[in-house]
Formats: C-alpha cells, structure tokens, sequence
C-alpha cells in the first residue's frame, strides 16, 4: 500500500482498522483466510500501539519497552 498517512488520517486508520477486518470477515470463510484475517489485525493493534508510542513528545523507559514488545 502506496499512502502517506499524516496527522489525523493515521490516527483514525490504527484506531478503526478492524472495521476493515470486520468488513471482509465472513461466516463460510476458510480457516486459511480466517488466519490471515487474525495475522492482520494482530498486526494492525501492533501499528497503533507503536504509532500511540512514537508520537509522543516524551516518552517513559517503560513506553519505550512496550515499543520494543510490539515492534
């Protein structure tokens, strides 16, 4: 994906990214797409939570663990 997120768009993209899990997720699925499905939003709480981290002005040693953690 080719798209420069900024300010208020990345905010709302890694706060709201599993409507987009949600949107694909359906009750015949395959148990392969259900993992892939459970691998991205694994990966998306990860982004937010890296992203919530990094655009802090200051930053605790314990923040910067947990940064490490989901990283």
């Amino acid at each position: 994906m080719e798209y420069r997120f900024t300010g208020k768009k990345s905010h709302l993209f890694c706060h709201k990214f599993m409507s987009i899990v949600d949107g694909v997720t359906m009750d015949d699925d395959q148990q392969s797409h259900t993992l892939k499905l459970q691998v991205f939003g694994y990966r998306g709480t990860n982004l937010r939570d890296a992203v919530s981290l990094l655009s802090r002005v200051t930053i605790s040693n314990e923040q910067i663990q947990s940064l490490c953690e989901v990283s």
